[in-house]
């Protein structure tokens, strides 16, 4: 059996952008925690730039509002579309 990423998150991506994550009480709280360590680490050090690899659906976009300039790679292109949309 072959993984392939791409086309893995190009079928998953549906779901996952119905908010599947946030069903699971395990994930809601680490995607919570993680915003809040990204957002101190992101203001200690002031980044005029930002790569995001896996940027899904654009979650964490808002933390990255004074940064200049972002860019973002994912494997699903249903999620680059998405993660446009909010930025």
């Amino acid at each position: 059996m072959d993984y392939k990423p791409q086309e893995y998150w190009e079928n998953r991506a549906n779901t996952y952008l119905k908010k599947e994550f946030l069903r699971m009480p395990r994930n809601f709280f680490y995607t919570i925690i993680l915003k809040k360590v990204l957002w101190r680490e992101i203001n200690n050090i002031y980044p005029s730039s930002v790569l995001e690899v896996g940027c899904g659906p654009g979650r964490l976009l808002n933390l990255y509002e004074n940064i200049e300039n972002i860019y973002c790679v994912d494997f699903s292109k249903k999620m680059l579309i998405r993660a446009e949309e909010k930025a």
